[in-house]
C-alpha cells in the first residue's frame, strides 16, 4: 500500500495549491508606493510610469500609485492637502519603498516622512530643485536629478538657424518653472538671453510673447501648465489652449525642453527622459528592499538622456530645415499637426 501510486488528480490538485502559495508570495513579495507630484494623464507623468512599469515585469512588486495633481490645482491649502493625503496613505499602505516623483512630491509629502525614524527608503525622481531645501541627503532617500537641457536645445536650435541669437526665456509661475529658471541662470548660454520671464495668467504670458516679438529671433517656452485665465481662477488652463494662442501671435521659432512643448507647436526640443527617470528609480528601489542597504549608501546621479525631438510644420512655417541625419537621431518627430511627437507604447509583457 506504501507504494501505491498518489491518484493523478489529487498530485494535480496539490501542485496547483502550492503553484497557487508560491504566485501569491511572488505577486506580493514586496509593496511600492509611487507618489506623482501631478495628475494621471500629464505627459512626464504617464512615461515615468511606463518606465517603472518595464522596470518591474515579473518581479513580484505590488505598486500603488497616487497622483497630488498639483498641476491642476495650484494654491498652497490644496498642495498641503495633497501631501497630508500621500502620508497617510503611506502610512495605511506600510509600502517597503517609496517612489516620489518631481518637486512638489518632495517639498509636500517626501520631505517629511525621510525626516522619520520609521521612514521606509524613498527614491526620486525628476527634481529639479536643490536637494537641501527638501533636507537631502539624508539616510532615507537616494534618488535621480533631472536638469533640462538648455544648452544643447539652444545650441542645435542656432545651427539649425543661425540667425537665432537672442531668445527670452518663458515659463509658468509653477515650482518646477521657478527652479528650472535658475538652474538656466548658471549655465554658460550659446545665445543671449534677452530674459527670463514668468507667467500667472494668459494676459501675462502673451504680453511676454508679444515682448519677445519685438527684441527676441526666438521664444523658449518651459512649462505652461499652471496658466490661468485671470489670476483669480483655481484651475489652469488646458496646456494646449495656452500654446494655441502662443503660436497664433508669436512671429518666431518657438523652442521647448519637453516633448508636449513640440506636441503643441515648438519646432523643437531636446528633453529629459521621463521613462529614464521612471526605469532608474524602480530598478534602485528593487535594490534596496532586495539587498536591505541603506539609501544613503546610493550615490544621487543626474539622469543622462537627451532625446531630441521635432516638429516639421512648424519647422517648415519658420524656413528652418532639419537635416537626414538629425531626422535619424531623433527620438519623436512630428510631421503633421496633431500629432504627438513622443509617444512610448506598453510592451506586451
Amino acid at each position: 500500500m506504501g507504494n501505491r501510486p498518489m491518484n493523478i488528480p489529487m498530485m494535480l490538485s496539490m501542485a496547483a495549491v502550492l503553484l497557487l502559495g508560491i504566485t501569491s508570495r511572488a505577486k506580493c513579495e514586496y509593496r511600492m508606493l509611487v507618489v506623482h507630484s501631478y495628475h494621471q494623464g500629464y505627459d512626464w507623468v504617464d512615461h515615468v510610469n511606463l518606465g517603472i512599469k518595464r522596470a518591474l515585469p515579473d518581479t513580484g512588486v505590488n505598486v500603488k500609485y497616487l497622483y497630488m495633481d498639483t498641476k491642476h490645482r495650484t494654491d498652497e491649502n490644496w498642495k498641503i492637502q495633497a501631501g497630508q493625503k500621500a502620508l497617510a496613505v503611506s502610512q495605511a499602505f506600510k509600502p517597503d519603498v517609496i517612489i516620489a516623483s518631481d518637486d512638489n512630491a518632495q517639498a509636500y509629502f517626501a520631505s517629511q516622512l525621510s525626516k522619520k525614524p520609521e521612514s521606509p527608503p524613498i527614491v526620486f525622481c525628476g527634481v529639479n530643485g536643490k536637494l537641501s531645501d527638501y533636507g537631502y541627503p539624508n539616510d532615507h532617500v537616494t534618488g535621480i536629478l533631472e536638469r533640462p537641457h538648455f544648452t544643447n536645445t539652444l545650441r542645435l536650435a542656432k545651427s539649425l538657424s543661425p540667425n537665432i541669437q537672442r531668445v527670452t526665456i518663458l515659463t509658468d509661475e509653477s515650482l518646477t518653472s521657478k527652479q528650472n529658471l535658475a538652474y538656466a541662470k548658471t549655465l554658460k548660454m550659446p545665445v543671449e538671453i534677452v530674459r527670463y520671464v514668468k507667467a500667472e495668467n494668459l494676459q501675462q504670458w502673451l504680453m511676454h510673447v508679444q515682448q519677445a516679438n519685438l527684441d527676441s529671433d526666438a521664444l523658449m517656452v518651459l512649462t505652461y501648465h499652471t496658466i490661468k485665465t485671470t489670476s483669480l481662477d483655481q484651475e489652469s488652463m488646458s496646456p494646449a489652449q495656452v500654446m494655441a494662442a502662443t503660436t497664433k501671435i508669436c512671429r518666431l521659432p518657438i523652442l521647448g525642453i519637453y516633448p508636449f512643448a513640440v506636441d503643441d507647436g515648438a519646432v523643437m526640443a531636446i528633453s529629459a527622459s521621463p521613462m529614464e527617470h521612471g526605469f532608474m528609480a524602480s530598478h534602485i528601489a528593487l535594490d534596496l528592499v532586495r539587498t536591505g542597504i541603506k539609501p544613503s549608501q546610493i550615490q544621487i546621479n543626474n539622469a543622462i538622456e537627451g532625446m531630441i525631438l521635432f516638429n516639421l510644420p512648424a519647422a517648415r512655417k519658420h524656413h528652418i530645415t532639419i537635416p537626414p541625419h538629425l531626422l535619424k537621431m531623433a527620438k519623436g518627430i512630428i510631421n503633421e499637426p496633431g500629432q504627438q511627437a513622443f509617444k512610448f507604447k506598453p510592451r506586451s509583457n
